[in-house]
Formats: C-alpha cells, structure tokens, sequence
C-alpha cells in the first residue's frame, strides 16, 4: 500500500508535519524495495530515520539564517558576525574588507551583507 499525507500509519499521527512526511516518503521506498517487509518494524524505522534526516538538516540549515555585515567603521570598515556583536575585523580598504568578510561567509555557510557608507544596504550576497 502506498501511504500518502492524508492517509498513514497510526504510529505517526503525532508526529510533526515535516517528520511524518519524511517517515512517509521513507516507509514508501522501503515498501517498494521489499514488499515482503514487515509494517510495523518498516513502520519503525521509517519514523527514526526521518527523525535523525529531520535533525540533520536542521544543523545545516540553522547556518543559513547566519549574516555576516561588511559595516563602516571608524576610519575605514568592519566585519561583525551579527548586528549586536563588536566589530571583529578591521581594514582600512573596502575591497580587502569585503575578501575576508566573504572567506568568513563562505567557511560558516552565512550570507554576507554590505552596506554603505550612510547605512543603507549596498548587497547581499549568499
């Protein structure tokens, strides 16, 4: 049987919407790669693997709310990681300025957001 959002094991009732839809999709592909499999253990494991990909993926997408801001900043610019924290780095040159800030960025999986001198936001590159 092929289960679907509307129509799915007792066991995942409770689960949240986006856990018991992995555990869906997953305990459809193990039905399908063995048709012989018993529900309730098929049942089982479906909801704990999509717990563990659910948790996964939610350490990795956590990092994409992650900024890093390209600010002025006294005589020249600055890097923060967030609005609230100090300034972290200093240059006197935009340009280099913007090459670490990218290179932070890159390495913690963040947008990078650079701003003008009045403030405003000049671009944001992800």
């Amino acid at each position: 049987m092929k289960y679907s959002k509307s129509e799915y094991p007792e066991k995942m009732k409770k689960l949240p919407a986006n856990v018991r839809n992995k555990a869906i999709e997953i305990l459809n592909a193990m039905l399908i790669a063995d048709t012989k499999l018993d529900l309730k253990y098929a049942t089982a494991l479906s909801i704990k693997r999509a717990k563990d990909w659910v948790n996964k993926n939610k350490k990795h997408t956590s990092h994409s709310a992650a900024k890093y801001y390209v600010i002025p900043y006294k005589s020249g610019w600055g890097v923060k990681s967030d609005l609230k924290s100090p300034v972290t780095y200093f240059f006197n040159r935009l340009d280099r300025t913007i090459e670490a800030a990218r290179y932070m960025a890159f390495k913690n999986h963040a947008d990078l957001v650079i701003t003008r001198k009045n403030g405003k936001v000049e671009k944001i590159v992800k």
